[in-house]
């Protein structure tokens, strides 16, 4: 049911099943996954230690974790999210209870400390995949990934990777400078009624970068870009401007 799942409602491409611990940490060190989803109890090592061995380790470390288990009691639950899972599933579930668990590790996971900032300078965003480039507009932007507004496609599967590049142009500040080839991964596909009823319907998508997503040329780059946006927006609002007081999280 998990594979079906993953497979018929997310698109994914590739589902590896694992019959242990030892032969999961092997499938993380020698291929790209995204998501994992695991049992408390495996042979050879339990669903803890594989998820100790996820939290510890910088390549992993965003890397969202669903743990699948029979136990009731909440000190198993409560050891399995203090080890870093973002989703407990008490057995037996059904397939939208698996959905929705998937669905929001990813909003949970990427919930980053850095700022994200809209209002963005005049650019071009355009993203790749499978030679095919589709042009679109950042909407916002942070450290960690962006959201943008482009025309839909079919090509959008959640957890796909796309090349994503940004050019920003020039300004009085600073000259024109890009950001990219960014691998992003798609977290999100949303759309109103109105833009989906459109000839050309539109759509919003959220990608999030991951920690190996660019170089470190584009990764200075994006850091120069938050660093500007970071000095021309206020963290705080004064009592004189209002009575409110409270760290902003962007423009």
């Amino acid at each position: 049911m998990i594979r079906r799942v993953l497979e018929t409602r997310f698109g994914a491409a590739n589902v590896y099943e694992a019959e242990d611990g030892r032969r999961a940490i092997a499938f993380l060190e020698g291929l790209k996954i995204d998501l994992v989803i695991t049992a408390v109890e495996l042979a050879h090592t339990s669903g803890l230690v594989l998820l100790d061995f996820i939290k510890h380790n910088n390549k992993f470390a965003n890397m969202p974790v669903i743990i699948v288990s029979s136990h009731e009691d909440d000190r198993t639950r409560v050891d399995a999210i203090q080890h870093g899972a973002v989703r407990y599933l008490l057995k037996p579930f059904k397939a939208d209870d698996l959905e929705m668990a998937v669905r929001t590790s990813w909003t949970d996971t990427v919930r980053r400390k850095a700022k994200r900032y809209s209002s963005l300078p005049p650019h071009t965003l355009t993203i790749a995949l499978d030679g095919e480039e589709i042009p679109g507009e950042a909407l916002d932007i942070s450290g960690g990934g962006l959201a943008g507004r482009f025309a839909y496609t079919s090509l959008f599967s959640l957890y796909g990777h796309f090349h994503l590049h940004i050019r920003f142009e020039a300004t009085k500040e600073f000259g024109a400078f890009d950001i990219g080839p960014v691998e992003a991964a798609l977290l999100r596909v949303e759309g109103s009624v109105e833009e989906i009823g459109e000839d050309e319907p539109r759509c919003v998508c959220a990608f999030h970068f991951g920690p190996e997503a660019m170089d470190a040329g584009s990764r200075g780059r994006l850091e120069l870009l938050m660093a500007r946006f970071a000095a021309e927006t206020p963290e705080f609002i004064s009592d004189g401007d209002g009575g409110l007081a409270g760290e902003t999280s962007g423009k």
